[in-house]
């Protein structure tokens, strides 16, 4: 039997090797081309990413203070201010939304219907209409509520009022409420002196902005994936590409440790 010479099997060994590295450049040099084609579309995409990336904080923001003066009826400016003050206090901005939007709800209710709420707004001495029977602005009625928890005596008559009028996050508003009404409007006050309040004008402009850009990056990420479906085969039998070389050349440095050392 002939015995075949350690050094030619170390030659043919990275003969494999080079076949396989030659198989890996192939591909990528493949991947390289057609992305390089696609530079412009993608670069394009990029920059209104980047675009909206910029000023997306800014327009979710104003987006959500639009959302939320529509569901609970308080002016975009109040709203600010009722935010500003719950920062302020160490309240999130999500939990005064959702008090504000039960509070709104529960008072509606009760002007409407009476209901299980009103006892618990007529012991507080809130009052939901004027003189002429006009429904009240939450505004005026979030003010009441703040200065009526703020009076009672303990923590537990304030916990069970602020849940009764806020709901579930009624209690996560007391730090706020305990400020009292004239500490909260103070916050509000100090917030529009500084100019920190978006006007109603741009809040409605980005609304619409926000909801336009929605729409845009959804149609882009259609956009693309339509590309990317083309590259696909390609993207696969590079990895199918790479896998094999790895096999191949694990099997080679397990036989021949030499190669490894080449």
């Amino acid at each position: 039997k002939k015995v075949v010479p350690a050094t030619t099997i170390e030659i043919r060994a990275q003969d494999k090797t080079k076949r396989a590295f030659s198989a890996v450049q192939r591909s990528v040099s493949g991947l390289n081309k057609s992305f390089g084609s696609l530079k412009g579309s993608i670069a394009g995409l990029l920059g209104v990413a980047a675009l909206g990336g910029l000023s997306k904080s800014l327009l979710t923001t104003a987006d959500r203070i639009d959302k939320v003066s529509q569901q609970t009826g308080v002016a975009t400016d109040d709203l600010q201010k009722f935010q500003f003050a719950a920062s302020q206090s160490g309240v999130s901005t999500e939990g005064l939304n959702k008090s504000l939007q039960t509070l709104a709800k529960r008072s509606g209710e009760v002007v409407m219907e009476g209901g299980e709420f009103k006892k618990v707004f007529d012991n507080l001495g809130i009052s939901l209409t004027d003189a002429d029977g006009k429904t009240r602005d939450l505004t005026d009625i979030f003010y009441q509520a703040v200065s009526a928890i703020s009076k009672l005596e303990s923590q537990a008559e304030k916990a069970a009022a602020a849940n009764d009028l806020f709901g579930r996050s009624g209690v996560e508003l007391l730090p706020l409420l305990n400020q009292g009404e004239a500490r909260v409007r103070k916050y509000g006050d100090s917030l529009e002196k500084a100019g920190g309040i978006m006007s109603s004008t741009f809040v409605a402009g980005a609304a619409k902005t926000n909801d336009a850009i929605d729409k845009t990056t959804r149609v882009l990420k259609v956009g693309f994936s339509s590309i990317l479906e083309a590259l696909l085969p390609m993207i696969q039998g590079f990895a199918k590409t790479l896998v094999e070389f790895s096999k191949n050349f694990k099997a080679l440095a397990e036989t021949h440790p030499t190669v490894t050392k080449l």
